[in-house]
């Protein structure tokens, strides 16, 4: 992707103009792009993500619409750095992996089983410039709003996102105050309806349940609130890519009117990458406990320890399915190599030469590996058996 023009002046809130230019074996365009940083803790990088628009015109009124493979058609993206994972490939690996993994869940909603990507982010790597300047190896993804799940407006639907990792609102131990301007911990990224009493009111209802109700009442009455299936689901998909962030942080729920559903996003830290590229957690880190027949999930979280405790034997099943499937070593191992292997070892160089400091790429894949080796084995230990 080859943007011209200038990024002076460019954050999260003021946006720049630029013409853009896109190639591939697949598609070409050339239109304007009006770009914003993207984030939060990564809006401080000397390689930071965009949010990018695509239009027709330079003042942006007139959108210009692009479709990828089985996306559907829309003009807004993401140009995600990973500047901490060298190889690019863990968010992207681990959207394919939750979304094969919703594929062989028994109960999808129907909602979700309608969308091209069942509501998990695609993306594919690209090279980015500005001017003749090379910005970087960058991947270029779907944005987790209302069009990744084709919520309309008028209509009851809401994406609910949590960007903090408190101790209380983010954690189901305080009622969430979705604040406007995002300051608390949950964030309502989209609302279909102007009055968004109703998504508040059901969330923060959710919230109530898992704090007031008796073991007795959660099992029976937790799927009037929350998607089960895809709770657990989330819940052994997390424990097997070592997302240690996003048993609180970085959880995304959406609702078309009903339940909660629990869905993967924003996995830049898979395979155990600690934050900000600090080095990698051990393979027997974050991993659920019983002990004296309580279950802590080792999240913070009250609703996986409230999960774990009531759908033990759930968990376990579906743990055993899903380590037979999609959740796999030598799947999981293998798109991972896919991935690294179909990006130019050249590009690769390039983008450590403009962003020195960091592992290799090849060292991070090798990391990626080790880990998984380790962790399974640990995780059978706790979530194999009966």
């Amino acid at each position: 992707l080859i943007l011209t023009g200038s990024m002076d002046g460019i954050n999260k809130k003021s946006r720049v103009a630029l013409n853009a230019v896109f190639t591939s074996p697949d598609a070409q365009f050339d239109c304007w792009a009006i770009m914003t940083m993207q984030g939060h803790s990564t809006l401080g990088l000397d390689k930071p993500n965009y949010t990018v628009r695509f239009y027709d015109d330079a003042d942006g009124i007139q959108k210009h619409k692009l479709r990828f493979g089985c996306w559907r058609k829309e003009h807004k993206y993401i140009l995600k750095a990973d500047y901490f994972d060298v190889t690019q490939c863990r968010n992207l690996v681990g959207a394919q992996l939750w979304r094969e993994l919703v594929e062989t869940r028994a109960n999808v909603h129907p909602r979700l089983a309608s969308l091209p990507t069942l509501g998990a982010v695609d993306g594919f790597p690209i090279a980015l410039w500005l001017n003749d300047e090379f910005l970087g190896l960058y991947t270029f993804c779907l944005h987790k709003d209302d069009d990744l799940f084709d919520m309309k407006k008028g209509e009851q639907a809401a994406v609910l996102v949590c960007n903090k990792n408190s101790e209380d609102e983010a954690s189901f131990r305080a009622p969430a105050v979705l604040d406007e301007e995002a300051v608390h911990d949950w964030e309502l990224e989209f609302c279909g309806t102007e009055d968004d009493t109703w998504a508040r009111g059901s969330f923060n209802g959710l919230i109530d349940f898992v704090m007031r109700s008796s073991d007795e009442e959660f099992r029976e009455r937790l799927g009037e609130y929350l998607d089960v299936d895809a709770a657990v689901d989330y819940l052994v998909f997390i424990y097997t890519l070592g997302l240690v962030n996003s048993g609180v942080k970085d959880l995304v729920l959406v609702s078309f009117g009903d339940q909660w559903i629990p869905s993967a996003y924003d996995m830049d830290e898979a395979f155990g990458l600690m934050p900000e590229g600090e080095g990698a957690y051990a393979p027997d880190d974050f991993l659920p406990r019983c002990e004296g027949g309580v279950w802590t999930s080792g999240t913070g979280s009250l609703l996986w320890d409230r999960l774990l405790q009531n759908y033990e034997n759930e968990v376990r099943a579906r743990y055993r399915e899903l380590h037979a499937g999609p959740l796999s070593e030598e799947h999981i191992l293998t798109l991972v190599d896919s991935f690294v292997d179909a990006i130019p070892a050249s590009l690769y160089l390039r983008d450590a030469e403009k962003y020195p400091g960091r592992s290799s790429a090849a060292e991070m894949t090798e990391q990626i590996h080790r880990y998984m080796t380790e962790r399974l084995p640990n995780l059978d230990e706790v979530l194999g058996g009966k």
